[in-house]
């Protein structure tokens, strides 16, 4: 095809309304919902009613349901996430990677909003590795999970910027 025919095609062609640039993240799946930013020292809402405000000294963003918030704490590595799932969505323990240490499903206190609560922790399969350990309860007809993830030997030094986060769940 010869230069001027093909510029005369490429002119003519019909133009399309202009999109606007919505960044993604790379793989992410087309038509995948993008994640939001979480500004620290705000209060972060939900439309299932969950709420936590944000301490300044944590950075995360947050999305749709299950996945709802992902937290990192500046200082000490450790991440938050919390999810609420229907109760037929609900996850097992099982996790490819991770051995289950201990799991219980009692009256624990260590998130107030939730109770009953039960409690799983995992590690790696390698020997040096994170641990995650997760709270979980029924609200509002829904599953709501909270997991901490601490780099290796930092659970009580994590524990410590996790447990406020833990007491300020709310629901609204």
């Amino acid at each position: 095809m010869s230069g001027g025919l093909f510029a005369l095609l490429v002119g003519c062609a019909p133009r399309s309304a202009p999109v606007a640039y919505q960044p993604v993240a790379p793989g992410t799946a087309p038509g995948a919902m993008v994640r939001q930013l979480i500004v620290p020292g705000g209060m972060w809402r939900e439309p299932g009613g969950l709420c936590l405000p944000i301490p300044e000294d944590w950075l995360g963003t947050a999305g749709p349901a299950p996945h709802l918030l992902r937290l990192r704490h500046k200082g000490t590595g450790v991440h938050l996430d919390l999810f609420a799932y229907e109760p037929e969505r609900a996850p097992t323990d099982a996790r490819p990677g991770w051995v289950l240490v201990f799991s219980d499903v009692d009256h624990y206190r260590t998130v107030p909003l939730l109770d009953p609560l039960g409690t799983a922790t995992w590690r790696q399969d390698a020997a040096v590795g994170p641990i995650i350990q997760a709270w979980r309860g029924e609200l509002d007809g829904r599953l709501v999970a909270l997991e901490a993830t601490f780099p290796f030997g930092g659970v009580t030094v994590g524990m410590d910027a996790v447990k406020p986060l833990l007491f300020a769940l709310c629901a609204e």
